[in-house]
């Protein structure tokens, strides 16, 4: 198992041509294509045009042996929001180059494992700036005039606010306070702006505790940036969540901070579910500590069918449409396209967009065996490792040896000191003293060693 792991790892490290031809274009699946074409009202000829592009017509493949059947052959991968298991992308083929996340968060993606193999994992970050904002903007505003209520009496034939006083809150949403946890990123800055416009004072918190000098809202007067959540939960009517999912934010929303806000107040996560620790969120509704909530994430989608997030009276869900809207789709296709544009086109590393992961820096772990000579590759998708020939500076270092074992001769044969000979080639000289002896062997050796060293990539040659 380990030889065949460690031979699908150096199949993936090789080098190949970077130039795509008309004939062979880079094979490319989307392994959950309905998720995001749910409607079948998204143009794919972009992807077409530089992909031999197969749609699989799912929302999610969850069977093992279904997934690795699609990949087969297959040079890119493409996924929207759904989860890749590791032991899965273990059996993944070499042809695969290239993890593409048609969205923004990767977490879904083994992006270590991809590292490992020298496949880059690309996500597109900035599609749904915009969408996911209103969304979180159009939460607000319903809660402002308490339209999930009045919808929810209507159903119910109870036209009492028609017909005689109104009895649900309404406020105001210019000089309200949101907060914004996370939000100096590009989705929180943008519902910053927005609330702006709308009368409303920002709060936002930020591990660094203030925004850079080229922040666009940077000195803003309704506008404050801080590291102490607690501070501006206490304060807000409306919390926002805008963090990003990783191993330091998963859960880190729950009762203790809950129990900051206003009893008055709303949270809203348009941000990734399981930011908060959902068992504490249910029950801290369920006791009514704040006024509601709006999810149009949650930590598993949709939530299981048990879940009491269903039943809660002051949690509105909506099913993650923050990206769903046509425009928003058909651009996140389109720069799924410059992605993998930019990969086929990619002389280097650097040439790639959006990379999520960075190229041989990891070995192939305990147990990998000696690299077999890298197969012939297909001319359409680069891949970044080893480069065949040593690079110069490898030649260099053996000059340099060369140039040393001259260096502390005398025209005698005698070594003992470094006043005679040719001049170093990296300072004026070394001590003349004849009490310090500097036999060229000493220094020889151990400068190739450490210069040849320097020189090779660990899992990706030189």
């Amino acid at each position: 198992m380990a030889s065949r792991r460690a031979a699908r790892i150096a199949s993936s490290s090789c080098s190949f041509s970077t130039t795509p031809t008309q004939s062979q274009k880079p094979k490319a699946v989307f392994l959950n294509a309905s998720r995001l074409d749910y409607d079948d009202k998204l143009d794919w000829s972009g992807l077409q045009r530089i992909c031999d592009l197969r749609l699989n017509p799912s929302d999610a493949v969850r069977d093992k042996d279904a997934m690795i059947e699609l990949v087969r052959d297959a040079d890119i991968v493409i996924t929207k929001e759904m989860i890749v298991p590791s032991d899965y992308f273990d059996e993944f083929p070499p042809t695969v180059r290239l993890l593409c996340e048609a969205g923004t968060g990767f977490n879904n993606l083994p992006v270590t494992q991809a590292r490992v193999r020298n496949i880059p994992v690309c996500n597109v970050p900035t599609y749904s700036t915009e969408a996911v904002a209103h969304m979180a903007i159009t939460y607000l505003m319903n809660f402002s005039v308490s339209m999930f209520q009045q919808q929810e009496m209507l159903l119910n034939d109870d036209r009492a606010n028609f017909l005689g006083p109104f009895t649900l809150p309404l406020s105001e949403i210019n000089g309200k306070t949101i907060a914004l946890v996370g939000g100096a990123g590009r989705i929180g800055t943008k519902v910053a702006q927005i609330a702006l416009a709308l009368g409303m004072h920002v709060k936002i918190s930020s591990r660094k505790g203030s925004l850079p000098p080229n922040h666009v809202l940077h000195g803003h007067h309704r506008v404050e940036c801080t590291s102490d959540v607690d501070s501006i939960l206490q304060v807000a009517d409306y919390v926002s969540l805008h963090t990003p999912l990783n191993d330091q934010t998963r859960g880190t929303f729950g009762r203790k901070q809950i129990q900051q806000m206003k009893p008055t107040a709303f949270l809203i996560n348009t941000s990734r579910g399981a930011v908060c620790n959902e068992d504490e969120l249910i029950e801290c509704m369920e006791e009514g500590i704040i006024q509601g909530a709006g999810l149009d994430v949650t930590t598993t989608e949709p939530p299981s069918p048990d879940s009491k997030l269903w039943g809660l009276k002051n949690v509105y869900l909506s099913p993650h449409t923050g990206w769903r809207r046509l425009e928003t789709r058909q651009r996140l296709v389109d720069m799924t396209v410059d992605n993998i544009q930019s990969f086929v086109d990619a002389k280097s590393e650097s040439d790639i967009i959006n990379v999520v992961n960075s190229l041989g820096v990891a070995a192939a772990g305990p147990g990998a065996t000696a690299a077999p000579a890298c197969p012939s590759p297909p001319p359409c998708c680069p891949s970044f490792g080893a480069s065949s020939p040593p690079p110069p500076i490898i030649f260099m270092s053996i000059i340099g040896t060369i140039m040393y074992q001259y260096r502390f001769k005398k025209p005698n044969g005698d070594e003992s000191n470094c006043s005679s000979g040719l001049a170093s080639p990296f300072s004026s000289g070394f001590p003349k003293d004849p009490a310090f002896p500097l036999p060229s062997s000493f220094v020889a050796a151990p400068a190739t060693v450490f210069l040849l060293l320097m020189n090779f990539r660990p899992g990706g040659g030189w």
